[in-house]
C-alpha cells in the first residue's frame, strides 16, 4: 500500500507510522506561517519537573519524533521536512542510535534537535534511581560518542515516568518533556 508516496507495509505501527507523516505534512503547513523553534527554547514548566507545553501566546511551533522503530521511515520523514524547510526535535532511543549512528548523523546534520528517549525503551516508572540513571545515561553517552552532541531534554518512553525519574533526569541536567 502507498500512502502520500510512501511503501507502507502492514505492521503493527501502522497507525503512528500515518499520523507521524501526516503531522509532518501538518507542520509543513504550519511552518509556512510560522517559525519553527526547538523544544528546548518553547518548553515552559507546568508542574512536577514536566514541560507539557510550549509558550500557548507564541505563533511558534515545536515538532516532537521519537525514534525507536520504523528507521524505514526517517530518511522519507526528513526528506518531507528538507523540502519544506521545517526542523524538528528527534527523541532518540539508544538501542536505536547504536544501529543507525549514520542517520543520526544525518538527521543532526539536517540541523534538527537531539533529544534523549532513554536506552532500552524500558517503563521508566516501574525503574529505581538507579536503572533510570543507566537507561538515561546510557542513551547520552551513544549519542555523544556518535555526534558529540550534549542533550539536555529527555521524553519518557509511552509518556512514564515517576518522581524518581524526574528526579534523576533533573540531577542529569535534563528537562522531562511530554
Amino acid at each position: 500500500m502507498k500512502i502520500l508516496g510512501f511503501k507502507i507495509n502492514k505492521e503493527k505501527h501502522f497507525v503512528n507510522v500515518v499520523c507521524n507523516i501526516l503531522l509532518v505534512l501538518i507542520i509543513a503547513g504550519v511552518a509556512v506561517v510560522s517559525v519553527y523553534t526547538p523544544v528546548s527554547s518553547m518548553a515552559y514548566l507546568v508542574n512536577d519537573d514536566v514541560y507539557y507545553t510550549g509558550n500557548q501566546n507564541s505563533n511558534k511551533v515545536s515538532f516532537i519524533i521519537n525514534v525507536y522503530w520504523g528507521t524505514e521511515y526517517v530518511e522519507p520523514i526528513l526528506k518531507v521536512l528538507k523540502d519544506n524547510n521545517v526542523k524538528a526535535s528527534f527523541f532518540v532511543g539508544g538501542m536505536w542510535v547504536s544501529d543507525n549512528i549514520d542517520l543520526l548523523k544525518q538527521i543532526k546534520s539536517d540541523g534538527h534537535e537531539i533529544g534523549n528517549h532513554g536506552y532500552y525503551h524500558k517503563d521508566h516508572a516501574k525503574l529505581s534511581l538507579e536503572q533510570n540513571k543507566e537507561e538515561i545515561s546510557s542513551c547520552h553517552n551513544i549519542v555523544k560518542t556518535a555526534i558529540g552532541t550534549e542533550m539536555t531534554l529527555f521524553t519518557p518512553p509511552s509518556g512514564s515516568y515517576s518522581k524518581t525519574t524526574l528526579s534523576c533526569a533533573k540531577s542529569l541536567g535534563y528537562k522531562t518533556i511530554m
